[in-house]
């Protein structure tokens, strides 16, 4: 039964897309948990900004995790860079590519390997760490809802480096333990 809603609920959500219907900022975060989420996708598009903002999970987060002896974390935000640029940039203009759920799968991993990692390995304070994720959960629903190219640009951008920059920052200068 809860297979079937969950179904009908989906078909609801495309069909209104389709329709020309906008759910805007409620909508995206219903579609928060949609592997398959396309509902802006005729704003996406290769933008420089955006292809080099993909590249700071390898370059902000590899040097701390390898620095701590964590191996595992840096290869994972290695992957996650690598995964974000293919989607983000390199097929921006194909939203059917398999690529696109593919980074979905690796950006939830990501973020919840960053929220542990931010408390366990990095000895951020939870309440530093809860306003990280719950500003990275805002950045993304605002880029999904975004309905200009140049708003999803900034948006999109913003994302990737805000949490980032809040994760990293103080490991790099010697805030944390």
């Amino acid at each position: 039964w809860l297979k079937k809603e969950a179904q009908s609920a989906r078909c609801t959500v495309l069909h209104r897309a389709k329709m020309g219907h906008d759910d805007g900022f409620l909508g995206a975060v219903g579609s928060m948990f949609d592997m398959s989420y396309d509902g802006s996708r005729h704003i996406w598009h290769r933008h420089p900004l955006v292809g080099a903002s993909c590249m700071l999970f390898a370059v902000l987060g590899s040097p701390v995790f390898l620095a701590r002896g964590h191996g595992a974390m840096a290869a994972l935000m290695v992957v996650t860079s690598v995964c974000s640029f293919w989607a983000d940039y390199v097929q921006a203009e194909e939203p059917d590519h398999v690529i696109h759920q593919i980074d979905r799968v690796v950006a939830f991993v990501s973020v919840a390997c960053l929220s542990y990692s931010s408390l366990f390995i990095l000895g951020l304070p939870f309440m530093y760490c809860f306003c990280a994720l719950a500003g990275a959960v805002l950045l993304f629903l605002l880029s999904r809802s975004r309905k200009r190219r140049s708003e999803w640009v900034i948006c999109h951008t913003l994302w990737h480096v805000v949490p980032l920059l809040l994760i990293f920052t103080p490991g790099m200068l010697g805030l944390c333990p």
